[in-house]
């Protein structure tokens, strides 16, 4: 492992960007209310002979006509999303398909940011992000289209430290400086010997073990 580390080729599947970006495409405002059903109704529903439903928004109130959860399709060019308010408006969880085919799901701190995301691409490559309440991106587990697993952690700057297993399953473990350059890195070669590699802060090599 040397440079940038032998996993940094692999793609993120949730990233800051969509995370802060998207979440505010899902804040929609709501047209119409369905009151909510008590269970008394329930005799009188049995009778409904419509076994479906054709809309583009379903919103969920509470006894004071307060928001809770709502089902709709984002916007035009969106998939559609189901998401969950607390008392306050507001939203807290949202799951969603993207058009890119993207099912994912969000969790939002009661300021209404996005703290974790968990979600799964195209092409089978699930992922967990985890950010801090200013939406920067702290940490992410992934598996990439080959089977192998990455951690991720991350400073102010970009990413500072990652583990990783192979499809081979070799792990390994580096440390990054704040401008993104590698400075040590352990890992297990093929023969299943451990070696140590040391880099100096333009990520140039200057001492190992063995």
């Amino acid at each position: 492992m040397g440079g940038n580390g032998r996993w940094w080729y692999l793609p993120v599947i949730v990233t800051a960007a969509t995370l802060g970006g998207a979440a505010s495409n899902l804040l929609l405002s709501s047209g119409s209310a369905f009151g909510a059903v008590k269970h008394h109704h329930v005799a009188a529903l049995k009778s409904i002979d419509a076994q479906t439903v054709t809309a583009r928004e379903f919103v969920m109130v509470d006894n004071g006509g307060n928001k809770r959860a709502q089902i709709h399709m984002m916007d035009e060019s969106a998939g559609p999303s189901f998401d969950l308010y607390d008392p306050n408006g507001t939203m807290r969880v949202s799951l969603a398909v993207t058009p890119r085919g993207v099912a994912r799901v969000r969790f939002y701190n009661a300021e209404g940011n996005p703290q974790a995301a968990l979600g799964i691409a195209p092409n089978d490559r699930p992922g967990l992000a985890l950010m801090d309440k200013k939406r920067n991106l702290r940490a992410t587990v992934e598996v990439s289209e080959q089977g192998a697993p990455t951690l991720r952690l991350f400073g102010e700057k970009g990413t500072q430290a990652g583990i990783d297993v192979t499809p081979d399953g070799l792990p390994g473990v580096v440390l990054l400086n704040p401008d993104g350059k590698t400075v040590a890195a352990m890992t297990v070669g093929n023969d299943g010997k451990g070696a140590v590699t040391l880099y100096d802060a333009s990520g140039q090599v200057i001492g190992g073990l063995p």
